[in-house]
């Protein structure tokens, strides 16, 4: 499935979570501390290594938005961005875009250019661009026409409650 799906270019938009996501969109599923003594140990790449390169682009969903799951330094990078394969080695990039919008707590993150970094695009209601990058984990750039996030319709709301997801897996 993954070989004539995927790799044969027919998967326009990826939805993937994480633990970690670095600038640049790489993303760690696997462990977070010393990979010898992890602190955590999580589920692992399932479908992600394969996702990552060959769809179109990937949208990413945290459910925290911190230094410790936007860090500086991802802990394990279990499916690299195009930027890191780029910089390992130039005939290996892949040819998705990668991870071009991570939707966090407090903001929209977009990743325009697929060798580029996220920037803060959208802000959540009640946050301010000063609140984000502080709890982001490197010094993250902010779009220049950053805006924000538009507040669900009331449609929105009964179709994710009475159509999506009518046993409450995603919202708690």
């Amino acid at each position: 499935l993954f070989g004539y799906v995927l790799q044969g270019g027919h998967i326009d938009v990826g939805f993937l979570g994480a633990a970690q996501v670095d600038r640049w969109g790489s993303l760690n599923t696997s462990i977070i501390g010393d990979w010898d003594k992890p602190s955590v140990r999580l589920p692992g790449a399932g479908g992600a290594t394969e996702i990552m390169p060959n769809a179109g682009e990937c949208i990413v969903v945290l459910r925290r938005h911190d230094p410790g799951a936007l860090p500086q330094r991802l802990d394990f990078c279990t499916s690299p961005s195009p930027v890191r394969v780029r910089d390992e080695d130039v005939r290996m990039v892949p040819p998705g875009h990668g991870v071009s919008t991570v939707i966090t707590p407090m903001a929209v993150l977009r990743r325009p250019e697929k060798f580029g970094e996220l920037l803060i695009s959208e802000v959540h209601p009640g946050l301010t661009v000063q609140e984000v990058k502080a709890a982001t984990g490197w010094d993250i750039r902010v779009a220049p026409d950053v805006c924000e996030t538009a507040r669900p319709t009331q449609e929105d709301v009964r179709l994710l409650r009475e159509e999506i997801d009518t046993v409450r897996l995603y919202l708690r």
